[in-house]
C-alpha cells in the first residue's frame, strides 16, 4: 500500500461532487504507473499551506477519449472519500 499526496487546484470545485470521481491530467506518468487498489490519496488544496482537505482509497484510473499532444484525461475512481475541513 502505498499513500500519495495529490494536489487540487480548486478545493470548492473538488467538493462540489457527490461521485468518489475526480478528473485528472495524465503528466504524471509515475503515478499512472503505479497507483494499486487500496493505495491511499490525501488530497492537498492549493492556498492551504499544505493542509490535507480530504482522503480517499484508491480504486482504479479510467482513461477517456478526451486529450491533447501529450496528456490524456482520465477519472481516478475510489471506494471512499472523506472530507477534512481546511
Amino acid at each position: 500500500m502505498t499513500n500519495w499526496i495529490v494536489r487540487i487546484g480548486d478545493t470548492r470545485h473538488f467538493f462540489n461532487t457527490n461521485t468518489n470521481v475526480w478528473g485528472f491530467n495524465s503528466r504524471n506518468k509515475y503515478f499512472l504507473d503505479n497507483a494499486r487498489e487500496n493505495d491511499k490519496l490525501f488530497f492537498v488544496g492549493r492556498n492551504t499551506r499544505c493542509k490535507i482537505c480530504a482522503f480517499a482509497v484508491f480504486k482504479s484510473i479510467t482513461p477517456t477519449e478526451k486529450n491533447n499532444e501529450t496528456n490524456l484525461f482520465i477519472f481516478i475512481h475510489s471506494k471512499t472519500m472523506f472530507q477534512i475541513i481546511c
